[in-house]
């Protein structure tokens, strides 16, 4: 089932203008039902007219889920440590994505630098 709402085809969208190396290790990423509840009720209730920025969460969600901020020790495999490098590298092109579409969104210049502060809090791993 293809989900053709606008906040899909944007995010498809926002996901395409990435190299395609990074939309390769993009697509191992699972969807999570977190993320699918996120897309329903985005289109149920849609929080801005910019459909841009209602993807920066996503596009936030989905760099976490490349490139974790856990640190588990365990001895890793050649692949595995290759496979960690490109999450990692993934997971930076989406998060400046993410800052793009803030930096170009109507927001106010200050709204903008909190919600750039709280992405990086995010991605630290801290609430």
């Amino acid at each position: 089932m293809t989900d053709t709402s606008p906040f899909m085809a944007e995010l498809t969208t926002q996901i395409n203008q990435l190299p395609q190396r990074v939309q390769a290790v993009i697509g191992l990423v699972p969807a999570t039902s977190a993320r699918l509840l996120r897309q329903r009720l985005f289109n149920l209730y849609p929080a801005t007219t910019d459909a841009r920025l209602g993807v920066v969460p996503e596009l936030i969600d989905l760099a976490i889920a490349l490139n974790p901020p856990t640190f588990r020790p365990k001895p890793l495999t050649v692949s595995e440590v290759a496979m960690a490098h490109a999450n990692a590298y993934a997971a930076q092109m989406v998060t400046g994505r993410a800052h793009q579409l803030l930096n170009q969104s109507q927001l106010a210049p200050a709204a903008c630098r909190t919600a750039e502060a709280d992405i990086e809090k995010n991605l630290a791993g801290k609430p």
